[in-house]
């Protein structure tokens, strides 16, 4: 019963179309669904027409935190397929969102559906916004919604697929933070006819790899990452190009922060010999959310090792790793909590080939209910 329950749940919540911002139907949705699972939830408008949904059930401080996101990616390059129809093929789900996350959110509301508040209550916070800039997590984190809770938990797609169904990704203790950084260069103009002038596009090459030979700072979740994400130039009249601008993502990882990282860049490239009148300079450009900070958690907290010896006992013994890219799980870090990412088999987010593992998403839906309800008898 609870696979066919499952499977139609995950089928419904493929069908809602929740490409952001729309995320407002599906917040619908999942509310209700909490509702009638007997808990207290209510939508959150974070920007016009958009909804987080906050719910909980049983006592509020200490509790555990379940979170994820209800917002998918536009479909890419699905062409006559229709992405919001949940497709069964072998042992594969296929669908825009099966994977990132909404196999996630389904095993979510299984949680729900059999939660028995003990020692500590359940609280949910589902947002929106997660595929852009985390603009509802972010809102729910200044907003206190994530406050008095003892360990974080989400159901949010691994970075590590196990695309044979033999074993499990591990689980997640971190993530590298993210950040772009803005470079502005400064040529001298003249007639394009003649034989003068500094082109600003020649220097942008220059500082361009002169950013890509940078060695990337290590720690236990690899190497940083930078890659050029923007060059663009022009010249508005028949003249040599004045001005270039770079954007360089990087992913970088603990201990370093955007401001940081940003220190690092301007020593690595303080060797640079522009000419005479021409410049460069470096920024982190605003925007209306904070860039996600990196972090690790502990894997001697106590609370991380309930969840292990529960996974343990449920799933079998446990991997762990960190998350070479970012998700909202990077927000919640700022909390000071332990955060855990627990997420379904599959492949191909962001992408036309999507799959969530059909048999591990319905064993997920079978244990992790059993491991979260452990965490919430535990009085610790």
């Amino acid at each position: 019963m609870l696979n066919e329950e499952q499977l139609a749940l995950l089928r419904k919540l493929v069908s809602i179309n929740s490409v952001f911002p729309k995320e407002e139907k599906i917040a619908r949705f999942v509310r209700g669904e909490l509702e009638s699972h007997g808990f207290e939830a209510s939508l959150q408008e974070f920007s016009n027409g958009r909804f987080n949904v906050v719910a909980q059930k049983g006592p509020r401080k200490g509790s555990v935190l379940l979170f994820g996101h209800l917002d998918t990616v536009p479909p890419y390059n699905y062409g006559a397929r229709n992405p919001f129809k949940l497709i069964e093929k072998g042992n594969k789900l296929r669908g825009l969102g099966a994977w990132d996350m909404k196999a996630g959110i389904a095993i979510i509301l299984a949680c729900a559906r059999g939660c028995r508040p003990g020692a500590k209550g359940l609280r949910i916070v589902l947002t929106g916004d997660e595929e852009n800039i985390s603009e509802g997590t972010w809102f729910a984190q200044k907003r206190g919604e994530y406050r008095n809770c003892s360990v974080a938990i989400t159901t949010e797609i691994p970075d590590i697929p196990d695309s044979n169904g033999l074993g499990r990704p591990p689980i997640l203790l971190g993530r590298r933070g993210r950040c772009v950084y803005k470079l502005t260069v400064s040529g001298i103009g003249s007639h394009g006819a003649g034989t003068g002038g500094v082109s600003a596009i020649d220097l942008g090459m220059k500082l361009a790899q002169a950013l890509e030979k940078i060695p990337m700072p290590s720690g236990k979740m690899g190497p940083c990452r930078l890659f050029i994400r923007k060059f663009y130039s022009e010249s508005s009249a028949l003249a040599v190009p004045t001005a270039a601008v770079l954007e360089a993502d990087v992913h970088y990882v603990p201990t370093h922060s955007p401001e940081s990282f940003l220190k690092y860049l301007k020593n690595k490239l303080g060797h640079l010999k522009f000419p005479k009148g021409c410049s460069w300079k470096i920024e982190i450009p605003k925007r209306k959310t904070p860039y996600l900070p990196a972090y690790e958690t502990g894997r001697n907290d106590p609370l991380v090792k309930e969840f292990l010896l529960l996974y343990k006992r449920h799933l079998g013994a446990p991997e762990v790793s960190f998350g070479l890219t970012v998700a909202d799980e990077n927000v919640l870090s700022v909390e000071g909590i332990p955060i855990l990412t627990l997420g379904p088999i599959g492949d191909g987010a962001h992408s036309s080939g999507e799959w969530v593992l059909k048999k591990d998403f319905l064993r997920l839906s079978e244990k992790f209910p059993k491991i979260v309800q452990g965490m919430l008898d535990n009085g610790n």
